[in-house]
């Protein structure tokens, strides 16, 4: 007898981080996030996510430069310390999934001056926390493995 064949099944999705719809074009697969004007359940192109909590509704969403990468053209942020925003994101199954983050500003603000904190869940399992302190200079970013 043969041994199984392994199969994976490829899925992506990114989610472009900004102000307004139509500010830049999003590379094929990604998905604007509009602050809180995507909420959860938002679906597009079989992908459901969005934002189930906003900070005591203190999210906020800029454009920014649109001449450097389209999915660094825009930010939402939480501002003040106040309590975190959670953005949901339905993958389609159990499995292991490669995760890429960028954080920062392309040059407005500087970010994380006291700290920023992401964490990946699966449900109510922290998977991955991502701490930045000290601050992030102007116009820089940093990524998780940063």
């Amino acid at each position: 007898m043969a041994p199984p064949v392994a199969w994976t099944q490829t899925w992506q999705a990114g989610f472009d981080f900004r102000g307004t719809a139509g500010y830049v074009t999003d590379p094929p697969g990604d998905h604007p996030v509009l602050y809180s004007n995507t909420m959860y359940p938002t679906t597009s192109n079989g992908v459901t996510y969005g934002w189930t909590s906003t900070g005591n509704n203190q999210l906020a969403g800029w454009d920014r430069n649109a001449s450097v990468d389209p999915r660094l053209a825009g930010m939402n942020a939480v501002l003040n310390s106040v309590p975190p925003a959670v953005f949901e994101v339905d993958l389609p199954s159990p499995g292991v999934y490669d995760v890429s983050l960028g954080i920062g500003d392309s040059g407005n603000f500087a970010m994380c001056t006291v700290e920023c904190q992401v964490e990946l869940r699966d449900g109510s399992n922290s998977l991955f926390v991502l701490t930045v302190t000290g601050g992030l200079p102007l116009a820089t970013f940093a990524d998780a493995n940063g």
